[in-house]
């Protein structure tokens, strides 16, 4: 995500069209059409929305997965192509999110400083490596999770696609509306600080309600979701109140960092409960 997009006025369509269309024109590769207007109630609609593209990665991953299965990869493989699948569908955008704010928090210099490192485009060793591990999480995750498709395919392909929604949940956090953006204009200006507690409470109560309607079903991946969504919530929180407290402000790197590490977090997190 970028601070180099400035605020743009104009008409706002009907917020259940405009908020995941708009999400996904941004977040994805897909050529859609978003808002034409970018302002705090366009950043307020997508970031609402992020957890719709999360199913949608999740699905992607399903897929790809499946595929793999289906042709007789090995688990490490089936890992590896899902993985890469998600990251090019997003242009690595929430990677080198992570890439950025790893460099700034393992700087230990002043706010201000971890501003100026955030800023620099050019990765660090923290960056690099915090990249790498994570990616490699996530690949050992979806792997591990993919030895149950001989006898539990539905449950293993379910899991692979809960991790990034329940992962995009991560976000609503950063945007939370006691945080504030490092700058008044600019990208995260328009997404930093607009999502109420409630809306937070929705999201998180959509994803309860539908775990409690699976969980006679399928009592074993509804309980991994539920362990995965709590720490997913609780991991997101403190990640935003770190880089709020270090950076003295957040920014869209912000926003990829948490949703790049929280998906790492739900899909480990359901691949050791499963």
């Amino acid at each position: 995500m970028s601070d180099k997009v400035d605020f743009v006025e104009g008409a706002h369509g009907p917020a259940i069209l405009e908020g995941p269309l708009t999400a996904l024109s941004w977040l994805t590769i897909l050529p859609i059409r978003g808002a034409t207007a970018f302002d705090r109630i366009t950043g307020a609609r997508v970031i609402s929305s992020v957890p719709v593209v999360g199913m949608v990665y999740g699905v992607l991953a399903a897929l790809v997965a499946w595929l793999g299965i289906a042709l007789g990869a090995s688990p490490l493989l089936i890992g590896v192509l899902a993985v890469t699948a998600m990251e090019l569908f997003g242009r690595f955008m929430h990677l080198d999110g992570l890439g950025d704010v790893a460099d700034a928090l393992g700087s230990y210099g002043s706010p201000a400083k971890a501003r100026e490192v955030l800023a620099d485009p050019h990765i660090g060793l923290i960056g690099a490596a915090s990249g790498l591990l994570s990616l490699l999480a996530q690949v050992a995750a979806i792997g591990s999770i993919a030895t149950l498709a001989p006898d539990h395919l539905p449950v293993a392909l379910l899991a692979i696609a809960a991790g990034p929604a329940i992962g995009r949940l991560g976000v609503l956090f950063v945007c939370h509306q006691s945080r504030a953006p490092m700058k008044p204009t600019g990208f995260a200006a328009q997404m930093i600080g607009t999502i109420p507690t409630s809306r937070i409470v929705v999201w998180i109560a959509s994803y309860a309600v539908v775990l409690l309607i699976a969980l006679p079903f399928a009592p074993g991946i509804a309980l991994a979701c539920w362990i995965a969504l709590a720490c997913t919530c609780i991991s997101a929180w403190l990640f935003s109140r770190h880089c709020d407290r270090r950076f003295e402000g957040l920014n869209g790197d912000c926003c990829g960092f948490v949703i790049h590490l929280c998906t790492t977090i739900a899909l480990v997190v359901l691949a050791l409960s499963l």
